[in-house]
């Protein structure tokens, strides 16, 4: 979020990296879409390697909606391995946490 894109990310990666830096991967309370792509992310960029720390959001969403998503297994996140960022999105789900706007 803060380099705003997963590019965005990857070029400050490769920044730090010039600079003799590494990476740390980290969450701020994101649903199971961004934290995939961030799993996606973090295995694809050499230099994010201090590890990573996701947040899962199961206070902000019920267990039956994101249950199982990401795979976390032993202190390890496995990113999915289908085409695009490998999951599959229930689109029930997705409008069922839509926040819609009124317009006056």
């Amino acid at each position: 979020m803060k380099t705003g894109s997963l590019q965005g990310a990857q070029k400050m990666a490769a920044v730090a990296e010039m600079a003799g830096l590494p990476c740390y991967g980290g969450t701020l309370f994101e649903g199971a879409i961004a934290l995939n792509a961030g799993a996606h992310l973090i295995a694809a960029t050499p230099n994010i390697s201090l590890g990573c720390e996701f947040y899962m959001p199961r206070y902000m969403f019920a267990p039956d909606e994101l249950e199982g998503v990401v795979d976390i297994r032993d202190g390890f996140v496995y990113p999915p391995d289908g085409p695009g960022l490998g999951i599959e999105i229930d689109e029930d789900v997705i409008e069922k946490l839509a926040v819609t706007t009124m317009t006056l």
